[in-house]
């Protein structure tokens, strides 16, 4: 039986995202190489996907952090 994912989530999104990161990561690579080479992939139905693959993926990693060596809320 075949799996399907909701919309614009990856196989590795419920898992963690540092795992979805290495599966885009070589597809921007692969786009930013051939951009450097005068080839322009991101005006491409390949560029589209990947930026349909990084919208959800960015917004769960820029929730605000607290900064370095402050203490955390819950622990006093």
């Amino acid at each position: 039986m075949a799996r399907t994912w909701p919309l614009r989530s990856t196989q590795e999104t419920c898992r963690d995202l540092t795992r979805t990161g290495y599966g885009i990561s070589p597809v921007s690579q692969v786009a930013e190489t051939s951009r450097v080479q005068g080839q322009d992939l991101h005006g491409t139905d390949a560029g589209e996907r990947l930026r349909q693959a990084l919208g959800p993926q960015a917004g769960h990693r820029t929730i605000p952090r607290e900064p370095m060596g402050r203490a955390h809320p819950m622990k006093g």
